[in-house]
């Protein structure tokens, strides 16, 4: 009855509006929930997030098998012996745990050398190593476990570090489960009891690349480390040497640029000790709302006021979203949402 006392110009107008509104729902929220957006939102997070700097840790410190240690103690792999010296001289300082990124799921061929590496590993308040989790012909995982004496005396979990679909690491599971039905935890959680186990972990990689004190393996094993300094800290041993080792694209790596893996898990421990991660927030209202917004405005303002509000609500809504990420560690994935606020200007001014 309402309807019927409003002119016919005007309620032309409504209609259009809300023919318009309801379109532009359907494509933003299916832009956002398909997810044909995600490696637009993926590059505009990996330059919005490293803008903001964290100070890196100092309780994490690396244990770099770097060049100057392969030249120095000869190519990769080294003798058993070479690891049971640096634990050794590890037990003297007392970290706090220490986590061994080195595979090792074949015995040596001199097994008095593996002997002596687990002896001196289990001087250790805590060593974790890892197992090899690869895949199976039928989608699954399988696990290839570390040799028998130092899967007794380390705590075991994976290495597996998983990138997106553009191939860049933004996340990590927490734990994985193999072929068997054993669910293997990240290594990186297994240093401190109070480490969660569970879940999906966004990483927020606001520390820049190098910033975590290292030192070379080399360096321990001639004492130039002082022991004191490594008392009650947490010890990450992994290759960084050139084409030794795994390395990744991160958010904080550069662009056209890779973080060795043992860099990554000094991120994970990192985030976790500090109680860090980033909240992506995927809700189809927060993806469309901005839109309706502006399509309100559209339609109570006059015409010369479109374009105008048009650009603000771009500026704005950009801005709203650098800040929730760089002072809340909240994501909104922002293309979605532009394309609804692009889409509405040009339909509605057509």
């Amino acid at each position: 009855k309402g309807l019927g006392m409003v002119p016919a110009v005007l309620r032309r107008l409504l209609t259009e509006w809300l023919f318009l509104a309801l379109a532009l729902c359907a494509l933003v929220a299916g832009a956002a929930q398909l997810g044909v957006l995600d490696r637009a939102d993926g590059f505009a997070y990996d330059r919005l997030l490293p803008l903001v700097e964290r100070e890196a840790d100092a309780r994490v410190v690396l244990i770099k098998i770097d060049d100057p240690s392969l030249a120095q103690l000869g190519a990769w792999p080294w003798k058993r012996s070479v690891h049971g010296e640096l634990f050794d001289k590890l037990a003297t300082a007392a970290p706090k745990a220490v986590l061994f990124d080195v595979i090792i799921t074949e015995p040596s061929a001199d097994a008095h050398d593996d002997t002596a590496m687990t002896a001196a590993m289990a001087k250790l308040p805590r060593v974790v190593a890892p197992v090899l989790l690869t895949n199976n012909f039928n989608g699954g995982l399988h696990t290839s476990m570390p040799i028998p004496p130092l899967s007794e005396v380390a705590k075991l979990g994976t290495i597996a570090i998983l990138p997106d679909d553009d191939g860049v690491v933004r996340s990590v599971d927490l734990s994985q489960m193999d072929d068997a039905g054993v669910r293997w935890p990240l290594m990186t959680t297994l240093l401190d009891d109070a480490l969660p186990t569970e879940g999906v972990l966004r990483v927020p990689f606001t520390v820049p690349e190098g910033s975590y004190v290292s030192f070379s393996v080399s360096d321990v094993l001639a004492g130039k480390v002082s022991a004191d300094f490594l008392r009650n800290k947490y010890v990450l041993i992994g290759a960084t040497a050139t084409g030794l080792g795994d390395r990744y694209p991160t958010p904080n790596a550069g662009v056209r640029s890779t973080l060795p893996g043992i860099e990554i898990h000094a991120n994970v421990l990192d985030a976790l000790l500090n109680g860090l991660s980033v909240r992506r927030v995927d809700a189809l209202w927060a993806a469309v709302l901005p839109m309706l917004l502006l399509l309100g405005c559209l339609l109570l303002l006059r015409e010369r006021f479109h374009l105008w509000a048009f650009l603000g609500f771009m500026v704005s809504y950009a801005a709203f979203v650098m800040i929730a990420l760089w002072f809340y560690l909240v994501w909104l994935p922002p293309s979605a949402s532009m394309l609804g606020l692009i889409a509405a200007y040009v339909l509605w001014s057509w």
